[in-house]
């Protein structure tokens, strides 16, 4: 894919940048899909440092220290500042300390120029994003984004994940950071008849509703789908059996809660073979278990469906279900429009204020995608 989908130039160098860069985002996208949220910011920070440490550009002392943290046991001198608290002065000084004696001489004098000039580096601990403000002579000259990430954990620990960003960022671009949208016709165009497409779920997230449009827009009429659950292993099966004869789509949701039919749905995807109707998919859904069978997993496309994070995501979300035609069949498309942006917001200050627990609202409640879907029919109707 790369080699197709890359500019073309008759320059060996640009051309082999233009491969590399095409194909380390292909990778982020590819990996990303597959990953909850919670978990994308540290696969972006581990691929930026595996790069730059084939490039030999990644100070692989600092990096094993941030690692590692602080191993030396030293004496703590007085604290010599007021703005400290005598709970947090011996882990600072500790990892100061440490970060002095690392081998490669570029934090030495940091313990004295500490001690000697406390207030040097008040600003940074009293800022609100101290992750944005310059370091202290000569450290500032000395030092680069990773470094950051390393005075962050000593002084900042809470704003260790706005470093990893900047680092991210300044190495490998900003796209790195922002997390792509999930398109199922991207994920159908890299599976096939004898590779399944995998919905990993969270709590809150049904892509029925996705599905659905999805199978929609393709013209896929001939779509058979089961929840399953004790007993419905046979059904399940009689469904594949005939739409890998016929052609069709099978979705077999909750896999998470028939365990017991796992080992035959493996034997039953490991059959699968060229023979298999080039219409046919397989679509299962599951929340993460431990049953799941590896080889599935290792064979198919994965996707991870939960609710988007952050006002931004949440739009973004709700407007990559759309096109215009949908827009602007209302009897009032211009007003239609302001109103589905006024609900599609509120949908997303809703879904982020659950963060706040009782404080956010009295009630727990998902504030789901069909939720969503429903007031958006309504609306229109209106």
């Amino acid at each position: 894919m790369g080699v197709e989908n890359t500019p073309a130039s008759n320059e060996l160098e640009e051309r082999l940048d233009n491969l590399t860069n095409y194909f380390t985002y292909s990778l982020y996208k590819n990996v990303c899909r597959s990953m909850f949220e919670r978990h994308k910011l540290l696969f972006s920070f581990l691929m930026t440092v595996r790069i730059l440490a084939g490039d030999n550009e990644l100070d692989s002392v600092a990096y094993r220290f941030l690692c590692q943290g602080a191993q030396d046991n030293p004496e703590i001198p007085p604290n010599p500042s007021n703005w400290i608290s005598e709970n947090s002065w011996p882990e600072l000084y500790k990892g100061f300390y440490c970060m002095d004696k690392l081998k490669t001489g570029k934090y030495k004098g940091l313990c004295d120029q500490f001690l000697n000039n406390p207030d040097e580096w008040k600003l940074i601990y009293d800022s609100s994003e101290p992750h944005e403000e310059d370091l202290p002579s000569p450290w500032l000259e000395k030092t680069d984004a990773l470094d950051k990430i390393v005075f962050m954990n000593i002084i900042r620990p809470d704003k260790v994940t706005n470093a990893v960003q900047n680092f991210v960022c300044e190495k490998m671009g900003v796209k790195f950071i922002e997390i792509p949208i999930v398109h199922l016709s991207d994920c159908f165009e890299d599976s096939s008849p004898t590779i399944p497409l995998v919905f990993i779920l969270s709590t809150g997230a049904d892509p029925k509703s996705d599905f659905d449009k999805f199978s929609e827009e393709q013209a896929m009429r001939n779509i058979q789908s089961i929840s399953l659950g004790q007993g419905q292993g046979e059904r399940a099966e009689k469904m594949i059996d005939a739409s890998t004869k016929l052609g069709g789509w099978v979705l077999l949701q909750n896999c998470h809660l028939a365990q017991s039919w796992m080992p035959q749905m493996e034997a039953i995807v490991e059959g699968l073979s060229d023979s298999v109707h080039k219409d046919f998919r397989l679509w299962l859904t599951s929340m993460p278990t431990e049953k799941f069978p590896i080889s599935v997993l290792q064979n198919s496309v994965k996707m991870t469906i939960e609710p988007p994070q952050g006002l931004k995501s949440n739009l973004k979300k709700s407007y990559s279900v759309m096109d215009d035609r949908e827009l602007n069949d209302a009897k009032k498309p211009n007003a239609y429009k302001k109103l589905l942006f006024g609900l599609c917001f509120f949908h997303a200050v809703i879904n982020e204020r659950k963060k706040f627990g009782p404080i956010g609202w009295n009630i727990l409640y998902e504030f789901t995608f069909e939720d969503h879907l429903a007031c958006k029919r309504q609306l229109k109707i209106f």
